[in-house]
């Protein structure tokens, strides 16, 4: 059985892709926003454990500053 293979490059965007949905703006309430920061932190460190060893400059930062909550 052939399984899927992934570059580092579809990792990290893939990740980035999940978090930046997961970090909108919606309008389900200040503890939903909570748990879905909480959860594309987790993208991040899913992420983060994943490419150790790979990651490319400025990635790791990158990912993380966008599960900062948005303050507005």
């Amino acid at each position: 059985m052939a399984g899927k293979s992934w570059s580092y490059a579809q990792i990290t965007k893939a990740a980035e892709d999940r978090i930046r949905v997961l970090m909108e703006p919606t309008d389900i309430g200040h503890d939903h926003a909570d748990i879905r920061q909480q959860w594309a932190y987790g993208v991040y460190l899913g992420w983060y454990h994943l490419t150790t060893g790979w990651q490319q400059d400025g990635d790791s930062e990158r990912l993380e500053a966008l599960t900062n909550k948005q303050e507005g």
